[in-house]
């Protein structure tokens, strides 16, 4: 029987497929074509067979090397504690502009309370100004209640101004040329704001400095 046209074309493409194989998809086709591809055995030269690597190859530890370096060696060289009594304790203010001029000026406040605190540090200390090697600072503030505040508050925490850190940046500030060249050579520093006093008791601060020296020296060996 002979089929023409249209039947003829399907017939051949019905032929065509039967022929194909199937075609496989994804990991299965993956799969199948690693297991086909035999792996390389590298042999040496006498024949006989070396392992096949397992996974990831790693380097080979390598020896521990002790090598005898420098480091930095601190030395407290001095410290000094001073107290001082304030008419109010207060923090580092921003300089004010005179519109006048157009200058900046520190305001009187923060000029009086620096100009007291390097007073309290000579009082007690000889000057240091020099120093331009490493420095600690620690400070206290005890600030007494107001009148108007009930007696039970004595030993409360003081959550009242002015900021901690405001405290830290006069006294800092204050104490440059007099105990260390530049409050930038105070690498550590902490401000603790004391409980409330009694009224009628001054304000008092307790300033503590450290002076530290460092020497480069060589690792003893062990």
């Amino acid at each position: 029987m002979e089929l023409h046209g249209r039947e003829r074309r399907e017939a051949l493409q019905e032929g065509l497929r039967e022929r194909q194989l199937p075609r496989q998809h994804g990991p299965q086709r993956a799969a199948r074509g690693r297991a086909q591809r035999p792996r390389a055995v590298i042999r040496p030269n006498h024949g006989v067979a070396l392992p096949q690597p397992q996974g990831r190859l790693q380097q080979a530890p390598q020896p521990v090397r002790r090598v005898h370096g420098m480091s930095w060696v601190r030395h407290r060289e001095r410290s000094m504690t001073f107290k001082l009594e304030l008419e109010k304790i207060v923090g580092k203010e921003r300089h004010r502009t005179d519109p006048r001029t157009g200058r900046n000026y520190t305001p009187k406040q923060t000029r009086l309370a620096e100009e007291a605190v390097r007073k309290a540090y000579r009082a007690e200390h000889e000057d240091h100004g020099d120093f331009d090697g490493i420095v600690t600072v620690a400070i206290e503030t005890f600030r007494p209640l107001a009148k108007s505040n009930p007696k039970y508050w004595v030993g409360r925490a003081d959550l009242g101004k002015p900021d901690w850190d405001n405290i830290g940046k006069l006294v800092c500030d204050a104490l440059n040329g007099v105990a260390y060249t530049d409050d930038a050579h105070v690498v550590m520093g902490g401000v603790k704001k004391g409980c409330r006093t009694p009224y009628g008791t001054p304000p008092l601060a307790k300033v503590h400095i450290t002076h530290f020296t460092e020497e480069y020296v060589k690792e003893k060996k062990k």
